[in-house]
């Protein structure tokens, strides 16, 4: 059962993609629970690493000429996105009656949202490589899958999806495992086998999901073929 008015709703951001359809999906969670929400913009180390490298070069589109990269251009464009994201979050949280942080962290963004500490952790789907995929039309009901690899953590994964899905929602159970999930009991559920990735992957394209929940991973690596696989805002819950 996900506790109320002590639970934390951790929203992490990276540097690609505009993240609306996470902080939608974070801001809507953590009014749903009774929440506060944190909102975590973790800054690309790679990024930083490469930049402060004496060879790294980028090319513009237009004119696809090679120019050195700067780390101080790096440094003021993080500064500006992560400014944008506060003023975004500021306005959601707004919207939807919560109160929130935002915090500022430097790392390799799975490994920072495993070590983050939340009840409920989302993550923003990879939006440069997939873009389209994430966005809801306006009107739009959340179509959320719940992801269930066994049987003890199906009332929390539901109980979360249940919350985010809100009264007008739909539920996809994707079931993966020989211990997973209980059969749905309400009539806005359906209910899925998936035996791998792959199959992960086309039941979530296919479904057209605006979230997947599931329970935390044990690895980073693992984290990031869940977000991949599924183009969309993840929530892992604990």
């Amino acid at each position: 059962m996900i506790r109320t008015g002590t639970a934390r709703v951790v929203v992490a951001l990276g540097t690609a993609g505009p993240d609306v359809a996470a902080l939608e999906a974070a801001a809507r969670l953590a009014a749903a629970v009774q929440a506060d929400l944190a909102a975590l913009f973790v800054e690309d180390v790679n990024l930083l690493r490469l930049a402060a490298l004496p060879g790294a070069l980028e090319f513009g589109f237009g004119s696809a000429a090679p120019r050195q990269i700067e780390a101080a251009s790096i440094e003021r464009a993080l500064r500006v996105r992560a400014a944008a994201l506060r003023r975004r979050l500021g306005a959601m949280a707004g919207q939807h009656a919560v109160s929130w942080t935002f915090e500022i962290a430097r790392g390799h963004l799975p490994r920072v949202v495993l070590e983050s500490a939340g009840d409920i952790v989302v993550l923003a789907a990879p939006q440069h490589r997939y873009p389209g995929m994430v966005a809801r039309r306006a009107g739009e009901r959340p179509r959320v899958a719940a992801l269930l690899r066994d049987a003890e953590e199906s009332r929390r994964v539901l109980a979360t999806a249940e919350a985010l899905a809100g009264e007008t929602g739909e539920i996809v159970v994707l079931r993966a495992g020989t211990g997973a999930a209980p059969e749905p009991a309400a009539a806005r559920r359906r209910s899925v086998a998936v035996a791998d990735w792959d199959a992960l992957a086309a039941a979530l394209a296919r479904e057209r999901v605006t979230a997947l929940v599931t329970a935390a991973p044990a690895t980073a690596a693992e984290l990031e073929q869940l977000a991949q696989a599924a183009r969309a805002p993840v929530v892992l819950v604990r």
